[in-house]
């Protein structure tokens, strides 16, 4: 059989996968319930709630009593006006937020007349109002949403004390809102939004309506089915993002929360749609718990936001906890948010009890608050969709732990920056006008620092989208300047919301490069080239940020210019936004500041490569007014630009430390090297530069991360280094530094013989000194060019060929076929330091050689033995190593522009039979294509090669392979378990073993093997493998699952034996564990194979297991579903089989045998 035949055959079995899996939900939304109340619970559960307001829940009924007792205490403070002048002259949410709380105080407390009155006349009041926009907002729905959901909420809760004529008067008002609300869906921004805060709380509005008019009548079966339908496209694309992130930050991240968790709620509760087991749902609650600062009052503050949450968090915790977590980790996050709220820092009047209703409802105590101590929680955690990384002890107990953040990232974040640039779901996905970004800031490498639990360098909070605001670079001069002239900073800067619709911003983002912890220290890096223009000709914007201890911050900022490049200037800016800074110096010409909290100095330096040190501009400016009254408080340092790089260095100090010296010890192209001394401890910091290229990272490093750390104390901490130490694999660097020590010796041995011998013959004084300072000179001199040559050469090392031989590694990927490793490819793609290629496929050139291999498998076993014979299979494969761009050929085809892309996919309605926003015809999964593959290795001529052998001949030759391969070659053996393995080949009709004719294709492959005994291993331990198989063949009567089933005891029997002749070279993946935990899995392949793991690789492995987003051959869609599908699909005596074939290495591999 050719390998077109099996590919085509891979690709019916892809399709026909696809359309099995179990995903999509075809149904008609209409109303389940038609009395009142309904919407959050029923008539029957009220007595159960009031008694659990006396017990259970009393710590939430205060707050109610609490709320009800201030409105009825002063209603003319929280009553709406009925005068609309008055009533639109402002945002007016409050109202509406108020009122769902004080409705369901009155079901708790239905003896409570004055109160209900209170609520009654509450809502009689808004029906009098003709409209309730904002005056100077007429086409901004939302203060309208928050209006319209708690009248309509107090409607559902209030329903039976309403007289007849309030019934009527407000349902049609409901009604009437409902259809505008519709309307306005249709033809408004906000309606073609997803993932924003105005999109779910409109939608939600949508929604409250809707199910309350379905409770009177029909008319607004057609309203609701397009508003869930909208939101569950917004729930589609949510479940990509896979850290549980939201783009417009904490603050306003709650405020979409808020409606999301509502909505998960009703749509379990009214229609049995399911979210609680979305991948973003169970990853949300450590977007609260990763970015809440030291004392639990206040959270990072990275885009539009204060210091604290706008709505809840508590109730989107509890609701976590009760639907989804289940451990009890939201109650206590919840109980200890509540329990730190600062009266010093209240939550805004509006928002305060906008949640306590559903709090109340969703909170169970069955469950005991429980911190996330027992689970291994890191202090260093990477929202990888986000592009931010916090670092801290977590402790609610201890105010003064420092805190740590840094963020460089994709605009929206990575899942919907990937949509939007990428060719998935043109049909309904406009680009970029089918998002709303504005909240977000020109921040990309921006950082926060809170040492002791004290905000040192702080975040921009609320503000006008100034690059300057965000700690973060800002150039001149430039044509391009916006604002502030001619000064220039980040895409989509300058005005009140982000830009994010300009053509330029359309790839605008950073990208955080590392994130790791090693030995207590911390290293976090971004790169933002793409964050600012690209006429700038800035070719890198590189910053490393490195936390010493956890009083002592590094900061590093390289700028390389492209010689186009006009920028003269780099002024950097540090702000707080509670203490003022002041003037201070540290040493010499070293410039500084500080800042004075609690009597204590927190002290900052800096100094750039060429040793000159700025003095600062310190400056207390008010924000503008449309902000409230705010006032920025920095340190604004400004630098001349070097050609072509320019380097930075900022090192910010708590009062633990006392901060006496830094320094560039050196400044090359690829590396920088900087001292930073305390009283009590020397650091030397060494960082790579170019970061995007492994060869230089490991010739300067001796290992391939990004940055390593010496102390005075012989302390040495590689940050990303994961297998050897420098005795077990010595290093280039180290060989470098042996060679010249020895070169050392030598001259000062013989020189200082020479010098001896002199100086014996001399006997003035005079010409003996002038003759020991002649010599000085001249071992000085050798000395330097000694050091120089060595360096000389490590560069001309750096670009050869022959760099590859001194430990970077080349990894290689087999598998049987059907095993799914193609799922690995997620875990290279994309990654600056890999060139991921299929062997063979049609975009790589493969010459014809001695031996043409099975496209699925074969039966000859290569060994070490062979390693003589196959020349030109072997050249081929070393070639495929060494310079793998030699073989990619050059696509023919140009690519579209993108304007034509997007013209040949026009906007569509989704199908009106599924809430599936998926659409026939449209690109609906991930892809890596050819046009991909090549730019990559244009872009990284330096990557090492990752090869997937799709051939399962590979599996049983691999020590041939290290054999003639050099010492740095790495495989990778995907194994999965044999029932699913043997039912993805079964089902489906006919079937892959069908279309194959396995039985027939085996027998012809021994047959095969006799003719050819010569080209095979004559390890007979070996070729016993295949007896077994052989004869189960013979039996005319032998079951595919039972041939099946030896055939993959066969095969993995062989890798197995081969895994113990080849330690530390080669590793077995099992494939069920890369789905079950797939950060673990990559943290475990990265760390056999020596290589740091680049936060978007997490993304990505993240995405293919969890999302629904990856389809591969023989299995489909890939999700936890993928290894279950056996149980249902095998019968109980196939399964039998299965198993009592394969126990042996089923058991050595960790599967749970049903029946043995």
């Amino acid at each position: 059989m050719n390998l077109k035949t099996v590919h085509l055959i891979l690709a019916i079995s892809t399709c026909l996968q696809v359309i099995l899996a179990p995903r999509t939900v075809s149904l008609q939304i209409t109303g389940r319930f038609k009395t009142h109340p309904m919407l959050y619970f029923s008539g029957d559960d009220v007595p159960v709630l009031q008694k659990k307001a006396a017990t259970t829940h009393k710590h939430l009924a205060d707050i109610l009593k609490v709320a009800t007792k201030a409105m009825v205490a002063s209603p003319k403070n929280y009553l709406p006006s009925t005068d609309y002048e008055k009533f639109g002259s402002q945002w007016n949410e409050v109202y509406g937020n108020n009122l769902a709380a004080l409705a369901f105080y009155c079901v708790l407390y239905p003896d409570d007349v004055e109160s209900r009155n209170l609520a009654i006349t509450f809502m009689d009041n808004l029906y009098k109002l003709p409209k309730w926009q904002v005056i100077s907002l007429p086409k901004d729905e939302v203060p309208v949403a928050h209006t319209f959901t708690g009248f309509t909420t107090a409607f559902d809760f209030l329903y039976k004390y309403l007289d007849k004529e309030r019934q009527t008067n407000f349902l049609n008002r409901i009604t009437e809102v409902t259809k505008e609300f519709e309307h306005y869906a249709r033809v408004r921004s906000w309606g073609r939004f997803y993932i924003q805060n105005h999109v779910a709380t409109n939608y939600l509005a949508l929604i409250h309506g809707c199910l309350v008019v379905q409770a009177h009548s029909d008319v607004a079966d057609p309203w609701i089915n397009f508003a869930v339908k909208k939101f569950e496209a917004t729930m589609f694309l949510l479940n990509q993002i896979v850290d549980g992130s939201l783009d417009e930050g904490v603050a306003y991240g709650s405020y979409t929360s808020r409606s999301v968790t509502q909505y998960i709620f009703l749509a379990l509760r009214h229609w049995d749609i399911d979210h609680t087991k979305d991948f973003w749902v169970k990853q949300h609650f450590w977007f609260y718990y990763y970015t809440i600062l030291p004392g639990f009052q206040k959270n990072v503050a990275i885009a539009d936001s204060n210091y604290n949450w706008f709505y809840g968090p508590e109730s989107q915790l509890v609701f976590l906890d009760a639907f989804v977590l289940k451990n009890g980790h939201g109650n206590w996050l919840a109980s200890e948010i509540r329990k730190h709220r600062s009266p010093d820092r209240p939550q805004s009047s509006s928002q305060k009890w906008c949640t306590i209703h559903t709090e109340f409802i969703w909170y169970n105590p069955d469950i005991a608050a429980k911190a996330p101590v027992e689970e291994p929680v890191s202090e260093l955690h990477v929202f990888s969709d986000w592009g931010v990384s916090t670092w801290s002890k977590f402790t609610p107990q201890d105010t003064r732990d420092t805190f740590l953040a840094f963020k460089s990232g994709k605009l929206h974040g990575q899942a919907v920056f990937d949509v939007v640039n990428g060719p998935r779901y043109k049909s309904w996905v406009r680009g970029w006008p089918s998002f709303n970004p504005g909240h977000e800031h020109p921040d990309q490498n921006m950082f926060i620092f809170a040492p002791n639990g004290q905000m040192f360098i702080s975040d921009a909070l609320y503000a006008p989208k100034y690059t300057f605001l965000n700690n973060v670079l800002t150039f001149a001069p430039s044509d391009a300047s916006l604002c502030l002239q001619p000064w220039v900073g980040q895409l989509g800067e300058c005005e009140k919301w982000l830009k994010w619709q300009k053509p330029e911003a359309k790839h605008y983002g950073g990208e955080m490069i590392t994130s790791i912890t090693t030995d207590g220290l911390v290293h976090i890096s971004g790169e933002a080239k793409n964050a600012y223009h690209p006429d700038l000709g800035l070719k890198s914007v590189y910053r490393n940020v490195i936390l010493l201890n956890q009083h002592l911050l590094l900061v590093v900022d390289r700028v390389e210019k492209a010689p186009e490049c006009r920028l003269k200037l780099a002024s950097a800016f540090f702000h707080n936004t509670e203490v003022p800074f002041e003037s201070d110096k540290l040493h010499g010409n070293i410039q500084g500041a500080k800042i004075t909290a609690n009597g204590k100095d927190y002290r900052m330096a800096w100094l750039k490569h060429d040793g000159s040190s700025p003095v600062a501009s310190i400056q207390v400016n008010p924000f503008p007014s449309s902000f409230q009254k705010k006032e920025r408080k920095y340190v604004n340092v400004t630098f001349g630009l070097s050609e072509p790089h320019t380097t930075m260095m900022y090192v910010f100090a708590s009062p633990m430390v006392k901060l006496s010296y830094i320094k560039f010890a050196e400044h090359k192209k690829n590396r920088v090297k900087m001292d930073v001394r305390t009283s009590k401890l020397n650091y030397r910091v060494s960082i790579v530069t170019t970061h995007d290229n492994p060869r230089v990272r490991f010739s300067q490093l001796g290992f391939s991360g990004f940055a390593k750390v010496t102390t005075n104390t012989g302390q040495l901490v590689e940050f990303g280094r994961t297998i050897y130490t420098e005795e077990e694999r010595p290093s280039q660097s180290s060989t470098n530094v042996s060679n010249l020590s020895i070169v050392m010796i030598v001259i000062i041995i013989l020189l200082l013989l020479f010098a001896l011998k002199v100086y014996r013959l001399i006997r003035s004084h005079a010409f003996r000194m002038l003759f020991l300072l002649i010599m000085f000179v001249i071992i000085s001199h050798l000395l330097y060019n000694v050091y120089i040559s060595s360096e000389d050469k490590q560069q001309v090392l750096i670009n050869s060929e022959e760099y590859y031989t001194i430990g970077l590694p080349n990894v290689v990927i087999t598998s049987l076929p059907g095993s799914g490793a193609e799922l690995l490819s997620q875990m290279f793609q994309n990654n600056p330091d890999f060139l991921y290629l299929t062997v063979p496929s049609k975009i790589l050139r493969i010459p014809e050689t001695e031996i043409k291999f099975d496209s699925f498998i074969d039966m000859c076993i290569w060994d070490a033995s062979h390693r003589l014979r196959f020349p030109s299979i072997a050249e081929f494969m070393r070639s495929l190593v060494t310079q793998p761009r030699d073989f990619i050929i050059k696509l023919k085809s140009e690519k579209q522009s993108e304007s034509e892309t997007e013209a040949v996919h026009p906007q569509k309605d989704m199908a009106d039979d599924t809430l599936s926003p998926l659409i026939d015809g449209d690109v609906n999964y991930k892809e890596y294509t050819d046009d991909m593959l090549v730019e990559h290795s244009h872009r990284y001529q330096y990557a090492l090669p990752a090869l997937e052998l799709t051939s399962g001949s590979w599996a049983i030759k691999l020590p041939w392979l290290h054999e003639i391969m050099d010492g740095n070659l790495r495989s990778l053996y995907v194994v999965c378990d044999p029932r699913m393995w043997i039912n993805n080949l079964l089902i489906g009709s006919p079937s892959i073993y069908q279309q194959l004719n396995i039985r027939h294709y085996l027998q012809t492959l021994f047959d095969e093997v006799d003719v050819q005994e010569v080209q095979c291993s004559s390890d007979k331990s070996n070729s016993m493998q295949f007896e077994t198989l052989r004869q189960v063949l013979s039996s005319p009567n032998a079951e595919p699952h039972r041939i099946l089933a030896h055939l993959w005891l066969a095969y993995t029997g062989i890798v197995s034996k081969n895994q113990k002749l080849l330690v530390n070279r080669m590793k077995i993946v099992i494939w069920e564990d890369i789905i079950k935990d797939p950060e673990r899995s990559i943290q475990d392949i990265y760390q056999f194979i020596d290589m740091p793991v680049r936060p978007l690789m997490k993304h990505q492995i993240l995405q293919a297991t969890k999302s629904d987003l990856y389809s591969i051959p023989y299995l489909g869609i890939i999700g936890e579903d993928s290894m279950e599908y056996w149980k249902t699909q095998l019968t109980a005596q196939q399964v039998k089989d299965i198993e009592q074939i394969c126990s042996s290495l089923m058991k050595t591999f960790g599967y749970t045998l049903s029946y043995i």
